[in-house]
């Protein structure tokens, strides 16, 4: 085994199809010779793993630049494996299998410590040997994840995940990666659900076979799903809506499938549907993001207001017990919700939905003046409390409910420097994992019932994912094992109350029965004294436990969760 010496340098720009890969400079005083690839072929199947469970990885040693394998007396695998915070938690050498045609193999067990749970990045290190010779030919690396067992189901959800766009007619969802979604411990998921795409041509039946599988698959996992209906087909624009047909965000007119449909078809369309699935979907949200095709559309909230209501009669006499869930607006949009009360459209809005996107440096604690409304100028707490107050002057719905919840659709953050969306500039993975749950904490303070994360996993070229994306197996990123941990520490949270002590934030709720208290500063650390010197558990947002018994607490930047109401020293 070769001693290692690792000199990390931190690349401009990640690979879009290896977003988590730091290159080394140097190993025992070598350079890299690119003369081979090294490609990861492991499933998330095989490295999303529960405690006592083999993380097995698989890598293709791939020859470039006319490389012979037969030049070389030797070649040896090194594979280093280190956690969120680049501490080195196991290291060794694995063999190589010739598997003919130029190519080679390598399989192993990273050999993680069985008490270790949380998030791993497996380097590894191929190196040719030639007499007393040796050459860096490559390197390689995936991600694991060692999660926290699941705890019993909850009643009434707090997590949930958005799954991404693609997927054709809907979200790409499968009886594979819906294993990665049962493990995170996730009872609801949204997807979209794309009219254009399942019914392009007014002559032709819809296309239900993407959906339905999407539906059964969820089903079958024990998951509730809610629909976002969106996406115009041209056939059925309503030629009225054609004069407030704005301008593209590319230049040239907004695409057709932005614009209000006729509200015939709409209805037909929606009895369909809901009359196919009323034996497993009971939830159903309209649009989504009509506040961001203003641009677009020069009559949005008049236009949603119309569409809105044309659902809610058609869905309701379909299923009369579905929940209508209105659009989740772009941003935490208050002055766009009054808008659509004013249009008299909230007694056909059973749910309030929201984006809470925010700019990378706003950080949800605090509001920074240079942002937009609703995405940075204020702190979370103060958007959403602007919401709270549009939705009690709404009046009450037309099925008699005068309290609605407000979910939370979409929110997330993205990975991928130079992203080109402003509102969207990369954040690190551990800042991303961080974000996630004070985010989503401070959300459930706010009134937030449901929590949608954006999104499931990457898709090319947009990594706002909590896995990677499919070129990398839909490998773990740190944000994935955090929201594992949430689910795990508060998967129902309720009776949330916020305390701020500086920059130290304690938010103290129930989950499961149990008093809890989520903790953290937004500095780099600070040290705080307990009010009570009694013994509790602490866990980190990667899942590691401990106990506390001095009273004394090291907080970060990332969360931890305390057992029981704790409070600290003024």
């Amino acid at each position: 085994m070769f001693s290692m010496r690792f000199v990390i340098t931190v690349l401009s720009l990640l690979l879009i199809a290896s977003p988590v890969f730091a290159e080394p400079q140097a190993i025992d005083g070598l350079v890299n010779q690119h003369k081979i690839q090294v490609v990861s072929e492991s499933d998330n199947l095989e490295t999303i793993c529960f405690p006592g469970e083999l993380v097995d990885v698989l890598f293709r040693l791939k020859p470039q630049h006319q490389l012979r394998w037969e030049d070389y007396d030797a070649v040896e695998v090194i594979f280093e494996t280190v956690d969120l915070n680049d501490h080195v938690v196991s290291r060794g050498t694995a063999a190589s299998v010739n598997a003919g045609n130029g190519l080679r193999w390598v399989r192993f067990d990273p050999a993680i410590p069985e008490s270790l749970r949380g998030w791993f990045d497996i380097k590894v290190y191929v190196v040719g040997k030639t007499g007393r010779d040796m050459q860096w030919l490559g390197h390689g690396h995936v991600t694991a994840a060692i999660l926290l067992p699941l705890k019993q189901r909850v009643q009434m959800p707090y997590v949930g995940v958005s799954m991404p766009n693609s997927g054709g007619a809907g979200s790409y969802l499968s009886a594979a990666n819906v294993i990665a979604l049962k493990r995170l411990g996730v009872q609801q998921i949204r997807i979209f659900l794309r009219w254009n795409k399942i019914q392009p041509y007014q002559d032709q039946q819809p296309d239900w076979k993407l959906i339905d599988r999407i539906v059964n698959v969820a089903t079958d996992a024990g998951m509730t799903v809610l629909p976002a209906v969106v996406s115009t087909p041209d056939w059925a624009v309503d030629p009225a809506a054609l004069a407030d047909r704005g301008q593209g965000k590319r230049g040239g007119l907004a695409p057709l499938h932005t614009m209000r449909p006729d509200m015939n078809k709409w209805q037909a369309f929606l009895t369909a549907l809901v009359n196919r699935y009323q034996d497993r979907v009971h939830e159903w949200s309209i649009w989504n993001e009509p506040n961001a095709l203003s641009s677009l559309n020069k009559r949005s909230a008049e236009d949603y207001a119309m569409i809105v209501k044309a659902a809610y009669a058609v869905i309701k006499k379909a299923d009369p017990n579905a929940t209508v869930a209105m659009a989740g607006l772009s941003g935490l949009k208050a002055d766009y919700l009054a808008r659509l009360t004013r249009l008299e459209a909230a007694p056909w809005i059973e749910a309030v939905c929201v984006h809470p996107y925010r700019y990378h440096e706003a950080i949800p604690e605090y509001a920074f003046e240079k942002y937009g409304d609703g995405y940075g100028r204020q702190s979370l707490l103060e958007d959403l409390a602007q919401i709270a107050t549009v939705k009690a002057e709404m009046p009450a719905t037309l099925s008699g409910k005068t309290v609605r919840p407000t979910w939370v659709t979409e929110g997330g953050y993205n990975t991928l420097p130079g992203f080109p969306p402003k509102l969207h500039q990369a954040v690190s993975l551990k800042s991303q994992a961080q974000y996630l749950v004070r985010t989503m904490a401070l959300a459930n303070v706010g009134g937030v019932t449901r929590y949608y994360w954006w999104r499931l996993f990457d898709t090319y070229g947009a990594n706002m994912g909590i896995l990677g994306n499919q070129s990398v197996g839909h490998q773990p990123k740190p944000a994935y094992v955090a929201l594992a941990v949430f689910e795990r520490m508060a998967g129902d949270m309720h009776d949330a109350s916020h305390q701020v002590s500086g920059d130290i934030h304690m938010i103290h709720y129930t989950s499961r029965g149990k008093p809890m208290t989520l903790a953290w500063t937004t500095a780099d650390q600070r040290s705080v004294n307990l009010l009570s010197d009694q013994t509790c558990t602490m866990t980190d947002m990667m899942g590691m436990s401990t106990s506390v018994s001095d009273g004394v607490l090291l907080l970060t930047s990332s969360p931890v969760y305390l057992s029981g109401h704790v409070q600290i020293k003024p």
